[in-house]
């Protein structure tokens, strides 16, 4: 097994674990990257938003040594640490979709029996109603006949 590469961007990556998906991660990888961008640019007399092409590469100014440095450090930043980094990321956003589709059904069934509980209350005040409605209907026959008792030449 080769040693891990070291260079001056390389070096950028500090203590970075490799495929470690978080912030500090991301932001040194990117530097790291964006490092050796900006010396092939530079080398390149090319401006950062050109599309760096091989008729760039092909330029006599630049060396054999030099082509090879850049493509090493590039595949060993690709290779060791964004590839690995694109996985744990695409695994947290898979995690995090089965999470948020499980979230989802457990709403639609909480939301579900929120419904089943409402149609029990609604269900019990109506038998309460009824029953209410038929204390009233007796009390009142009593009432009434009470009141014809009482009172039976003013009724008729």
């Amino acid at each position: 097994m080769m040693p891990a590469l070291q260079n001056e961007h390389v070096h950028q990556l500090g203590d970075v674990t490799k495929g470690d998906f978080s912030m500090l991660t991301v932001s040194q990888v990117i530097t790291a990257s964006d490092s050796v961008l900006r010396e092939m640019y530079k080398e390149l007399n090319l401006d950062s938003s050109d599309v760096l092409r091989q008729c760039h590469l092909n330029k006599r100014s630049v060396t054999k040594e030099k082509l090879a440095e850049w493509l090493e450090t590039i595949c060993y930043i690709l290779d060791s640490y964004s590839v690995p980094l694109l996985k744990n990321a695409v695994s947290a956003i898979d995690r995090s979709t089965k999470r948020i589709e499980d979230l989802q059904k457990d709403k639609i069934n909480d939301q579900k029996e929120i419904i089943q509980l409402k149609d029990k209350v609604i269900a019990k005040k109506s038998d309460d109603l009824k029953e209410v409605k038929s204390t009233v209907q007796t009390e009142m026959k009593s009432f009434s006949s009470i009141v014809k008792k009482g009172c039976p030449a003013t009724i008729t």
